[in-house]
């Protein structure tokens, strides 16, 4: 059972007033109940009054706000009432400030708060004082030892200490950074000096070893393997040859881009073939020749994606010795040779190769001299046809791809002789050594073939039709013409001044002024040449063909061909029936 109990006290309101602020006497402060009936004041006198019908007393009790605060005019003066409505008993706490009083005291609060906020601020500049001293110290002498001179001097820059600072440690840092870079760069280019001498043989292998350990190269593979890259032909292609270094450098950085560090060495070029070694690490040589291809055939595919260029590869032996790498290196560029046989954009291991030894070069001399036969009738089908069949021929009587461009250069030699003794100039004087500049630089049968007949046939055969249109009007050529037609008769030039009704000397002074020689030295030469093809390619004695060549006796004959050759006829034909 609970007890309860009431306790009830009486306080009278002039008890409360007592404990009620003083105010100034225009601020007030009240409390009504819910009729607005004054309850407490601090003019006894006002207590128990009403001010229900007073306008701010209206105002508060339309307001549903619980507290608040809003400007009122009461008679004359302006004041800010602020009320506060309790939840207990429903008063209502009012205060009325005047607007001048509460401008007083808002600039009293101001002094004050101004008065606080200087004393901090003293108190805050005089901390600061002995701190930035304290804290400067280690500030000035790092300033000291970055600028040079003291902070006091009047040598002392117009930028502030940090600025100073930060400045100095920037160009401290980007010296770094192009030193770090710098010795990179000559890292990376004393790793390619290395593997250039190695792959030329000019390091012994003492010096080999000591100078791949210390050049941070691991050890840890069991073969090695050279890859040797060369462009195929800049034909078709946006680049000149003049472009090819700048080209063969941007297909180096490929490869290295392309192939992971761990399975090669640097990459480096020599001359025209860029080399890579490549790296056997615990793989088996079956997975190792895998590995070889499919990266030889990768980077065929992103060189000719990237530069638009078709490239061949020679893949050398692998090899378990480093001081090899010379002969991994010939290795791969005697593979590159079989491009003659393979075409373009070849892959070729030299362990593939049929390396026939037997220097035994076979040239189809019926083809060469139907060829010829074709290119002074002007045919330019036939000569096409024939130029192929030659080439065809050569390349496949010859395996070995040394053997074939030795057939290569022998037919280019004999169509220089063809073309100078059919009075037919192409080229400049020193042109004929650029030709064979040329047609070393050619890989691929192809070419050789396309090179030949544009470079060479097609112009000849040009030439001669322009010169056969004109036969009839120009004196030299039909001069030349009827000597070869008719060599082996006794030819003079007064008989072909009789047949053509010309001086003789007129014809004779037109053929040197034409021709830059006399009509008995193109006939002499022109019979020289026939004798060698007979000599080489019949079986005439060498009395039959001094008979056939209108010489007055043999040893007449044998004197002026020693004279041209060198060699007696006879010896001539044992050395060409020998190197055939």
């Amino acid at each position: 059972m609970r007890h309860k109990g009431l306790a009830i006290a009486s306080i009278p309101s002039c008890s409360l007033v007592k404990r009620m602020p003083l105010k100034s006497k225009t601020n007030s402060m009240m409390a009504l109940d819910d009729n607005g009936r004054i309850i407490l004041h601090q003019k006894r006198s006002q207590i128990g009054q009403s001010i229900r019908h007073e306008d701010y007393f209206q105002k508060i009790r339309q307001l549903s706000s619980k507290n608040g605060q809003f400007d009122a005019s009461i008679g004359d003066t302006d004041y800010k009432i602020t009320y506060q409505k309790s939840d207990y008993n429903n008063w209502i706490y009012v205060s009325m400030t005047t607007m001048p009083e509460l401008y007083m005291q808002t600039a009293s609060i101001g002094w004050f708060t101004f008065s606080i906020c200087g004393i901090l601020l003293a108190l805050s500049l005089l901390f600061s004082w002995f701190g930035s001293r304290h804290f400067y110290k280690p500030i000035k002498v790092l300033y000291e030892s970055v600028s040079g001179f003291a902070s006091g001097t009047d040598k002392e820059r117009n930028e502030s200490e940090f600025e100073l600072i930060e400045r100095n440690i920037k160009e401290m840092k980007n010296k770094n950074h192009d030193l770090a870079k710098r010795v990179e760069q000559q890292v990376t280019q004393l790793k390619q000096y290395f593997l250039t001498r190695l792959l030329l043989g000019k390091l012994i292998e003492e010096e080999t070893k000591e100078r791949f350990s210390g050049l941070g190269f691991s050890d840890d593979w069991s073969h090695l393997s050279v890859l040797a890259l060369q462009i195929d032909t800049l034909k078709d292609t946006p680049y000149e040859k003049k472009d090819l270094d700048v080209l063969l450098f941007a297909i180096n950085s490929l490869v290295e881009q392309s192939i992971p560090k761990e399975n090669r060495l640097p990459s480096v070029v020599i001359d025209k073939t860029q080399t890579t070694v490549m790296l056997n690490r615990g793989k088996s040589l079956d997975t190792f020749h895998q590995q070889l291809k499919s990266t030889a055939e990768s980077i065929q595919h992103k060189i000719h994606e990237e530069f638009g260029v078709f490239v061949s590869i020679g893949i050398s032996q692998p090899f378990t010795n480093l001081s090899m790498s010379k002969h991994a290196y010939l290795e791969g560029l005697e593979a590159l040779t079989y491009r003659l046989k393979s075409g373009k954009r070849a892959i070729i291991f030299f362990e593939h190769l049929d390396r026939n030894k037997a220097f035994l070069t076979q040239f189809p001399k019926q083809l060469q001299n139907e060829l010829f036969e074709a290119i002074k009738a002007c045919e330019r089908e036939k000569a096409a046809e024939r130029l192929h069949q030659l080439i065809e021929t050569v390349c496949s009587e010859n395996t070995n791809p040394h053997h074939c461009q030795i057939a290569i250069v022998r037919l280019l030699n004999n169509l220089i002789e063809f073309m100078h003794l059919l009075g037919i100039e192409l080229f400049e004087p020193d042109g004929n050594n650029m030709l064979y500049d040329d047609v070393f630089e050619l890989t691929t049968i192809e070419e050789i073939e396309s090179w030949l007949n544009t470079r060479i046939v097609s112009n000849m055969i040009e030439t001669l039709s322009v010169r056969e249109e004109s036969q009839y009007k120009n004196i030299s050529e039909k001069i030349v013409h009827i000597i070869q037609q008719e060599f082996d008769t006794d030819l003079t030039l007064e008989s072909i001044a009789g047949r053509l009704h010309y001086n003789p000397n007129y014809l004779s002074s037109i053929f040197r002024k034409e021709m830059k020689i006399s009509f008995s030295e193109y006939l002499s030469s022109y019979r020289h040449h026939i004798a060698k093809s007979w000599l080489t390619e019949t079986s005439l004695s060498v009395k039959e063909i001094s008979e056939k060549l209108k010489y007055k006796n043999p040893q007449n004959f044998i004197r002026s061909f020693k004279k041209l050759e060198g060699i007696t006829p006879g010896k001539y034909r044992e050395l060409k029936n020998h190197s055939a």
